[in-house]
């Protein structure tokens, strides 16, 4: 505590949040798309994408608060997505386009679609676009070990899928 204008006030009330709502909304939007599109497809995925932005400029004292604005911005969008997919629209198996991946495998993006959604989303996270463990986690909220574990399946998966495809040349 320190002593302000002769009164003893908190340390965070004494130096005003420099974070702005459009400064975090810039620093996680383009990440947040990416994995609503990726987890969720792109129509339903850029749907979300708006409406958890749009909560983001509705309720910025909440926003601004946060200590992971990226993390509770995508369960914002997971509940709209939820609700779209109830009204009848399917989760569709696009991986995003413009990831990094080797021009020799061509049918990786068809393995990469038949993948269970959360492996697709975390193995092209961490290996496409090359974000850690750690903000993949944050990214989608689950914990950082069951981001490895999706990695690591969907890795076997597409190891598996490539050799038997081999096999069959």
């Amino acid at each position: 505590m320190r002593l302000f204008m002769g009164m003893r006030t908190p340390e965070h009330s004494v130096q005003p949040s420099r974070r702005t709502i459009e400064g975090v909304v810039t620093a996680v939007s383009e990440r947040l798309r990416r994995a609503l599109v990726l987890r969720y497809g792109i129509e339903v995925g850029s749907d979300a994408h708006g409406e958890a932005i749009a909560f983001a400029f509705e309720n910025p004292e909440r926003i601004l608060t946060l200590t992971n604005p990226a993390g509770y911005l995508y369960r914002v969008a997971q509940s709209s997505a939820r609700r779209a997919r109830r009204w009848g629209r399917t989760l569709a198996n696009v991986p995003i386009a413009g990831a990094n991946h080797r021009d020799d495998v061509p049918e990786l993006d068809r393995l990469l679609a038949d993948l269970k959604p959360m492996h697709r989303a975390a193995v092209v996270l961490t290996h496409g676009y090359g974000y850690t463990y750690r903000e993949v986690a944050d990214l989608i909220g689950v914990t950082e070990t069951a981001v490895r574990n999706y990695v690591h399946r969907a890795l076997t998966a597409l190891r598996r899928e490539l050799l038997l495809e081999e096999q069959h040349d």
